[in-house]
């Protein structure tokens, strides 16, 4: 009787485990891995868990807008765009230079950027506690005052975090990222959640937002290790404070071009207006935060280290950005076409105008998904400083054009206005990289033209199906997802023309240049 193995259950039982395993090994960090292979498997671990992060957000969201009103969400907007204001108008850097500099790692770096984030977590309690008064009584919202207050107490515990959590995105360890934001987020939504269905109002989710930041604190020391003392290098602090001072201005700079609309709005207008344009926000903002995430975990990293390596840097960010563009582009065109039917299917009808914020935001993710990848670049390779410019041309920009968009045309002018600011931040970030760093020109095109491409043939396709497919039942379901699909496979089409049907292979024979940056 002859024996055929891949007939016995208990051999496909084993093949089973053994694939199993095999899976786990692969995303699992090896210290013999090359960094290509690391920064893969710390992509996935990324994409895991800020979907799961982002999916966790919208369902709180949807949860929230039904036991609380618009008038809510616009004054903790207003609260949280303060607090984020002041604490990022002192914002030392401390965790990009400890990523980026080849010391980061040290004891010296790591217990002098700690004594720094408590300083400066002190100072800016006081700070914002001060601000308090005066901004309540600029907003005319004499409940901002108490809000300020009490979320002020989150910037104090977040300056005690544990600084080698930048250890964990340098060492490329996504899956510890993930763990840490993942399940602290999980435990701050269900808090939040259960306040809201007590208090019924905003201080439900100034408390959520100040227990989550305790939430925070405690887990830092939980999944790292490392222990800071409170012991003072001189050369690290010069060091960290050289590099911080680009960092501290880029992110001023960046974050008031990126939010000034939140801050307009709830003065021009009022908290009601401020509350749907949130909502908007929030939504249309979800696959532009996704990929920060992913950038700032692997791309950023991964560019670091071998920033010197003018080609290999040319490589990586040609194939990046192709390869989230093919993803990126589809989704977001898809969210400004059917933004009406999105927010109508997920929100009752109070928050309706939510999908002209919503519709706009998209639109500008398309080219700020090119802006955040060029962004990464310029601080990966230690010039944040261009970077710094062309956000302080997107500043000059929001100046000009939110006031006369907010005062000609109200909600729609701001949208509007941000859309613009987003595209032209990302047209001077590459044109920096083509006459400042060098890039050549056909790779700083590459991403414009891919964008453009899958765009026009999205656009083309919805407007060639509408007569056929649009429908106001189900809330144009059927036609969100044939066009989604349709646009996706069409995506990856351009995607293989562009970068071939292996495009993770390094190229063989050929010369270094053309092999990185053709």
């Amino acid at each position: 009787m002859n024996f055929n193995p891949y007939k016995s259950q208990g051999f496909k039982s084993m093949i089973r485990i053994s694939s199993f395993n095999k899976f786990i090994q692969n995303i699992t960090p090896k210290e013999e891995s090359s960094l290509k292979v690391k920064s893969i498997r710390a992509g996935i671990w990324t994409i895991l868990g800020r979907g799961g992060s982002e999916l966790l957000r919208l369902v709180s969201n949807l949860i929230l807008t039904r036991l609380l009103y618009p008038e809510a969400f616009g004054l903790m907007a207003t609260a949280m765009v303060i607090v984020t204001m002041i604490q990022l108008f002192s914002d030392t850097g401390m965790k990009i230079c400890l990523i980026q500099n080849p010391k980061g790692s040290s004891s010296e770096f790591l217990n002098t950027a700690w004594i720094i984030s408590i300083i400066r977590g002190i100072l800016l309690f006081l700070v914002a506690v001060g601000l308090s008064f005066p901004l309540a009584s600029f907003y005319n919202q004499p409940e901002l005052k108490s809000l300020l207050i009490l979320m002020s107490f989150g910037i104090l515990l977040n300056g005690f975090e544990n600084p080698a959590l930048a250890l964990i995105i340098r060492k490329l360890r996504a899956d510890k990222q993930m763990v840490y934001e993942l399940g602290t987020q999980i435990i701050g939504v269900f808090t939040t959640l259960l306040l809201a269905y007590i208090f019924l109002s905003v201080w439900a989710l100034a408390l959520g937002y100040l227990l989550l930041n305790l939430y925070r604190l405690i887990a830092s020391y939980i999944v790292e290790p490392y222990r800071p003392k409170i012991v003072w290098n001189t050369e690290a602090g010069s060091e960290l404070f050289h590099f911080g001072k680009y960092i501290f201005l880029n992110t001023l700079i960046t974050w008031t071009a990126m939010n000034a609309d939140l801050l307009i709005i709830g003065k021009a207008l009022n908290m009601e207006f401020l509350g749907y344009y949130f909502i908007g926000l929030n939504i249309g903002i979800l696959v532009e935060m996704f990929f920060i995430q992913i950038l700032s975990r692997s791309y950023l990293p991964v560019v670091s280290s071998i920033s010197n390596d003018f080609y290999r840097v040319n490589r990586i960010f040609r194939r990046t950005s192709a390869l989230i563009l093919t993803f990126a582009v589809p989704i977001l065109i898809i969210g400004a076409l059917f933004s009406k039917d999105i927010i109508g299917l997920l929100y009752d009808p109070r928050y309706a105008m939510s999908a002209i914020a919503m519709q706009w935001i998209c639109l500008r993710g398309i080219f700020r998904v090119i802006g955040i990848i060029q962004g990464n670049t310029f601080i990966a390779i230690g010039k944040p400083y261009l970077e710094t410019v062309s956000m302080g041309v997107g500043l000059i920009l929001v100046g000009i054009l939110l006031p006369y968009g907010v005062i000609n045309w109200g909600l729609p002018g701001v949208a509007i206005a941000v859309f613009i600011v987003g595209l032209l931040i990302s047209v001077v970030q590459s044109l920096l990289l083509t006459i400042y760093v060098k890039f050549p020109l056909k790779l700083i095109i590459r991403p414009w033209l891919q964008t453009f491409s899958i765009s026009f043939v999205i656009i083309s396709l919805f407007y060639l199906l509408r007569p056929y497919l649009e429908t106001e039942k189900l809330y144009n379901l059927p036609f969100i997802m044939t066009l989604g699909l349709i646009g996706l496979l069409l995506s990856l089409g351009i995607y293989l023309y562009l970068e071939g049907t292996n495009p993770f292979k390094d190229e063989i024979g050929a010369s270094q240049k053309e092999a990185y940056t053709l």
